[in-house]
């Protein structure tokens, strides 16, 4: 049964060669760098040993938290003309 899988799987076309852009994967690339950046700041310092992941998540919302803080996103004028 797994080689058959594995077979159906060789003939498949990628996303690209479909004429498809992948933006899956350059998005977990993305969201991956981020929590790279997260944790060489610091912020999973401290975690138990074998942390839950919520433990993770509380920590990642922190630093969000802080980055919005120190460098808050510009906010978007509903009404402005340019």
């Amino acid at each position: 049964m797994e080689s058959l899988s594995t077979r159906k799987c060789a003939r498949r076309t990628t996303v690209r060669e479909a004429g498809f852009d992948p933006w899956m994967s350059p998005a977990t690339g993305e969201k991956q760098a981020g929590i790279a950046a997260i944790d060489r700041s610091g912020w999973f310092r401290g975690l138990v040993a074998h942390p839950a992941w919520r433990d993770y998540l509380d920590r990642i919302i922190a630093a969000e938290e802080d980055r919005q803080r120190i460098a808050p996103k510009p906010s978007k004028r509903s009404g402005s003309a340019s």
